[in-house]
């Protein structure tokens, strides 16, 4: 998987690029891409969106809630 991101300040920009190895469905495409937004609310908890997209089309939005062990 290959990753990258671009912060502004507490703001990331998140981008991933991803190949399923398992692939007990047929998909359209043999790799996904994940675009988000990451916000850290300081060191320790942060909240992000992520879109999960097929040759365009996003399929699944993710909300998330985490913190840094």
């Amino acid at each position: 998987m290959w990753a990258t991101s671009l912060l502004f300040g507490q703001l990331a920009f998140v981008s991933h690029l991803g190949l399923y190895v398992y692939a007990p469905y047929k998909s359209s495409t043999f790799y996904y891409e994940r675009l988000g937004l990451k916000y850290h609310f300081n060191d320790v908890v942060f909240g992000a969106v992520d879109l999960k997209i097929h040759r365009g089309a996003a399929d699944v939005i993710e909300f998330k809630l985490g913190a840094k062990l």
